[in-house]
């Protein structure tokens, strides 16, 4: 194969990769010009809506990529967290998702959201990862 010549998977092909931008033009605004155009909530929502196509797909790394860029845009925004931590783990990026667990569940706290935080540090316990916390975020 020419280095000039890029590799395109056939239509035929059970994993072809889609080309998300091009099917879904007019669907939402893309994330990289509403970023641009300074309007950081309108592309974290684009690239999460191409995340979950992806993830769809079964393209966990892609996804998990978007998601991440989605969180640079708005950190706060939780669901995009927890969909990133399931992500990483069924990727086997377990550090990875160690990390954002933790993340969740200062986030939880913050929120004053005792089960949810209970749930993460069940999860983070589950991986290993024991830390201390505190009794009261699990009276609920």
């Amino acid at each position: 194969m020419d280095r000039r010549t890029t590799f395109r998977p056939s239509a035929e092909s059970p994993r072809a990769e889609p080309n998300l931008w091009e099917e879904n033009v007019g669907r939402w605004p893309t994330g990289p010009a509403t970023s641009k155009a300074g309007d950081s909530k309108a592309a974290a929502e684009s690239f999460a809506k191409v995340a979950d196509c992806y993830l769809r797909d079964g393209y966990l790394l892609k996804a998990a990529a978007l998601l991440k860029q989605v969180l640079r845009l708005a950190p706060g925004l939780v669901p995009a967290r927890e969909t990133l931590v399931t992500v990483l783990d069924q990727s086997g990026l377990k550090p990875d998702a160690v990390e954002h667990l933790k993340v969740l569940l200062r986030e939880y706290a913050i929120l004053g959201r005792a089960a949810d935080a209970a749930r993460v540090a069940k999860a983070l316990a589950d991986l290993g990862h024991h830390i201390g916390v505190d009794p009261s975020l699990c009276d609920s």
